[in-house]
């Protein structure tokens, strides 16, 4: 395991820390251990908590090929996870802080309720997006947007 995680450097965004460490080399031994005593093998997949604006942008892509209007709507909820740059998100940040701490504050719950409600119509129109699209892009856009909520 600790050879196998050796050259992981992590994808573009990550950080190597993040998987390559003792608590998953340990782990991955153990799954190691336990699959070669079980008929139904098993193995583990990380989501990348370090970037809600990747898993944000994510999110309306997918909603852009299955539900283009809802797509718009993701994005106007998502708000500043979208800029389009590091740079511009930090300013956005920043001028919201500027204009008014507590209107800053009503922002941020706003944010947060409209991230929960791009989870919560990704989960209700689940099987109406998968046969608008397949199954595995929309598992990604929901794990993706349990990331931004």
């Amino acid at each position: 395991a600790e050879e196998a995680l050796r050259g992981f450097t992590g994808g573009r965004g990550t950080t190597p820390w993040l998987w390559r460490n003792k608590e998953v080399v340990h782990f991955v031994e153990w799954l190691r251990e336990r699959n070669a005593s079980s008929a139904a093998a098993c193995g583990f997949a990380g989501l990348d908590l370090f970037s809600a604006r990747a898993s944000a942008r994510m999110v309306v892509e997918y909603l852009e090929l299955v539900d283009p209007p809802a797509s718009r709507t993701a994005a106007d909820r998502y708000g500043c996870f979208i800029a389009a740059s590091e740079e511009e998100y930090s300013k956005a940040c920043l001028e919201d802080a500027r204009l008014d701490a507590r209107g800053a504050s009503q922002r941020v719950d706003a944010t947060r309720d409209g991230c929960e409600r791009v989870l919560a119509e990704l989960q209700a129109k689940r099987y109406e997006y998968w046969d608008l699209g397949d199954a595995e892009r929309h598992f990604n856009a929901e794990r993706n947007a349990e990331v931004v909520a």
